[in-house]
């Protein structure tokens, strides 16, 4: 039986790029053997996978498949800490949040042409296409909780 992975986890995306390029692929490309690459896989393993070897592994699926998986992964990462932040500072975030969206529509335009770069979108595109539209969504009702959020804490401090 296939063990769920968190959608949106960097185990996912390793589950999706190990899919298409195999076992003997990954670890030719990272150096390690197949059970310490299969443990990157497992969300209940303590071991990791790192940064670099990660990209590694992208490059080799860029390079099969033309598409990217762990750009929107890193993505949510780093919005799930700017969230955490953004409670924890709300007047210091406005323009971060503002520079995260912007960001965002970056990414859906990025992966927008690369979908049409071929005249067509097929399944895995749209998939990507859609899912910069639901994070490009949030990041605008993280902008406006954060002009929200400041709001408030200004007129609690100023009256």
């Amino acid at each position: 039986m296939t063990k769920a992975r968190e959608p949106g986890s960097i185990e996912d995306a390793l589950v999706i790029i190990i899919g298409e390029i195999g076992f003997a692929a990954a670890c030719d490309v990272v150096g390690k053997s197949e059970s310490h690459v299969r443990g990157w896989t497992d969300p209940d393993n303590d071991r990791k996978i790192s940064l670099e070897q990660a990209l590694q592994l992208e490059a080799q699926y860029i390079k099969q498949t033309g598409r990217m998986v762990l750009v929107p992964y890193v993505v949510q990462a780093m919005e799930a800490f700017a969230r955490r932040y953004r409670k924890e500072h709300p007047q210091e975030t406005l323009a971060e949040s503002l520079m995260d969206v912007t960001a965002q529509i970056g990414l859906v335009n990025a992966t927008v042409r690369e979908a049409l770069q071929d005249q067509q979108i097929c399944g895995n595109e749209l998939r990507d296409v859609l899912r910069g539209v639901v994070n490009t969504r949030r990041e605008l009702d993280e902008l406006e909780l954060a002009a929200r959020s400041a709001h408030s804490a200004n007129k609690i401090l100023h009256g």
